[in-house]
């Protein structure tokens, strides 16, 4: 297993162990289905996460953190969106984006944590 690989499964370990962690998932690049919608290919999900809710949160989150990447690049082209977070009154959201060599989006691990914990999703 790569040194990647090994980081990425600690760090889906660590999500999974927060208190509150109602879903996370890892998704890919933007794919187009057979209808024509663009959506952002889920490689894993889990915790209680719904597929339909976990492709809502890949699709909305994933494409707000590359426009959040962006922004951040045009302010400084050598600085590059470590973790974007998102905080609301019922749940926190936290993107973890990984890039290509050539800035290229590689992949996105998403983690949604309940600030309530005992509220569902």
């Amino acid at each position: 297993m790569s040194k990647s690989a090994v980081d990425t499964e600690a760090t889906i370990e660590r999500i999974q162990q927060k208190e509150g962690v109602t879903g996370f998932l890892i998704c890919g690049t933007e794919t187009t289905d057979e209808d024509g919608e663009k959506h952002y290919e889920i490689h894993r999900s889990g915790a209680s996460m719904p597929k339909d809710i976990a492709q809502q949160y890949a699709d909305k989150f994933c494409k707000l953190t590359i426009l959040a990447n962006e922004i951040t690049r045009d302010l400084d082209p050598k600085n590059e969106l470590l973790v974007f977070r998102v905080k609301a009154n019922k749940q926190e959201i936290l993107v973890a984006p990984k890039y290509e060599p050539d800035g290229t989006p590689k992949f996105h691990i998403v983690a949604v944590q309940s600030l309530n914990s005992g509220s569902a999703m």
